[in-house]
């Protein structure tokens, strides 16, 4: 359920309907606000346009970083459950093709 949000980012007066909480969005404005901190620590006087623009490559950059991550652990997950798979199968034929007492587990 969307709901309606007011905040105020940068002296920046915004109002918004979104399907989040209010405590990610607090936490948004915080890292928003941490980044900018740091940008005006360097000295660099900048406009509140091109803070925003630092700050909006800087979150697309972490996304697209966080998405290759999650996509390579989604690949290992895919391998490891593959060969889970595989040791499955192995131990069902051997189920079905001696006695209990006779299986041999594969070793690794």
């Amino acid at each position: 359920m969307t709901t309606s949000y007011t905040l105020q980012v940068f002296d920046i007066d915004i109002a918004f309907k979104a399907d989040a909480n209010t405590e990610d969005l607090d936490n948004a404005k915080e890292l928003l606000e941490t980044r900018a901190e740091q940008l005006k620590q360097q000295g660099k006087a900048i406009s509140k346009e091109k803070m925003l623009l630092f700050l909006s490559l800087g979150l697309a950059y972490d996304l697209l970083q966080a998405n290759a991550q999650l996509n390579s652990i989604q690949r290992r997950l895919e391998d490891m459950l593959t060969k889970v798979e595989g040791i499955h199968t192995v131990i069902e034929e051997d189920a079905t093709s001696t006695d209990s007492e006779d299986i041999t587990l594969p070793n690794e």
